[in-house]
């Protein structure tokens, strides 16, 4: 079946103009942006008889080895999550078919806010 070039001309980008012209608010801070920045944030920690200073992610990782330590299932989970990534599972469908498999890449934050595999 034959295309109208004419109406697929009039749906397509037009030079110069922005696809999201209302964009994101002034202002607006993305989650990720600001969660890297609340974890690098230094805490003050006790740790026997003295202070100590780490980031509040170090703080939280230390709290995640703690309870798994103690045998918290849930935590020894996320541990070997992040360390060796989720497990691969085969999805079977009615008819016995295997769908088909997806790969996702998560990006981690480095300083100054830019992303880095």
């Amino acid at each position: 079946m034959p295309r109208d070039v004419k109406n697929i001309q009039k749906y397509q980008f037009v030079k110069g103009k922005s696809g999201n012209p209302e964009g994101s608010k002034k202002g607006h801070v993305k989650l990720r942006y600001h969660l890297a920045k609340v974890l690098a944030t230094k805490v003050s920690v006790k740790d026997g008889d003295k202070m100590i200073k780490l980031t509040a992610a170090d703080l939280i990782i230390d709290q995640l080895f703690v309870k798994a330590s103690k045998g918290n299932m849930e935590a020894i989970k996320l541990i070997f999550q992040y360390v060796e990534g989720m497990p691969v599972q085969a999805i079977t469908t009615e008819d016995g078919l295997k769908a088909p498999t997806i790969n996702i890449q998560i990006n981690k934050l480095t300083d100054g806010n830019k992303l880095t595999n």
